[in-house]
């Protein structure tokens, strides 16, 4: 007869097991969690953005959080001092007159590259900006990850079914879907840029090396590429 330990054994290598093969994340489950993760990034997004007063919400932040050091960034550029984002000081001054005295700092840490982005954002309303921003990016990832799976697809067509009907609600449900508008961040626009050179790599490479050098905007993201181009002797890239 079985003992409660022997049950506590079994279900603990049973577990075990089933993260060696994998069996555990089924289709179901993996669309179960996606579906979940969306309602609470729509639920919590909205909420901020309900709770708000003008651009400023709940917890006395600008919505979007690092996007007010985005759009200060920018503002500063069309006043004429693009060298200002740079100067702690200034760019908070800035941040204080664009969301009130008490605003969080956010500070400026990308190089003069990005700012060819931030200024055009900064000649709309900051909410229009964000969302601009966000649903911009948010489309470029979609488009990437659409290219991915169109690339990837199984010869198997039922299983090439199954995922063409699938692969946006994982798209929309992964964790980082949150934590990017949540934050007003660029993840979206380094996972579209990454995603679309890793495609381009082979058929059209100096496009792919492009779209590589675009990443200096954020350059941890890419500091191993130029290694694994070299590497792979990838010299058009």
């Amino acid at each position: 007869m079985r003992t409660s330990a022997d049950r506590f054994a079994s279900e603990i290598f049973g577990l075990v097991g089933g993260l060696k093969t994998g069996n555990f994340l089924t289709r179901e489950r993996m669309q179960l969690v996606a579906v979940v993760v969306m309602a609470f990034t729509v639920l919590t997004l909205g909420f901020l953005a309900a709770t708000a007063t003008g651009s400023v919400d709940i917890l006395g932040r600008p919505l979007g959080t690092d996007f007010s050091s985005f759009y200060a960034a920018g503002r500063l550029v069309l006043e004429g001092t693009p060298t200002a984002p740079y100067a702690p000081a200034t760019q908070y001054a800035q941040q204080q007159v664009l969301f009130g005295a008490d605003t969080p700092f956010y500070a400026w840490q990308y190089p003069p590259l990005f700012l060819i982005i931030v200024a055009p954002l900064a000649l709309l309303p900051y909410p229009l900006a964000l969302f601009a921003w966000q649903g911009g990016t948010f489309a470029l990832y979609l488009w990437t990850l659409a290219g991915i799976i169109k690339a990837w697809m199984p010869s198997d067509r039922t299983v090439a079914a199954a995922l063409d009907s699938s692969w946006w609600i994982l798209a929309f449900g992964f964790p980082a879907i949150f934590v990017n508008p949540a934050h007003g961040q660029n993840g979206f626009l380094s996972a579209a840029v990454l995603g679309a050179a890793l495609l381009m790599l082979d058929c059209r490479p100096v496009v792919a090396g492009i779209l590589f050098g675009l990443l200096a905007y954020k350059p941890q993201l890419g500091v191993m590429i130029p290694l694994v181009l070299l590497t792979t002797s990838r010299w058009r890239t």
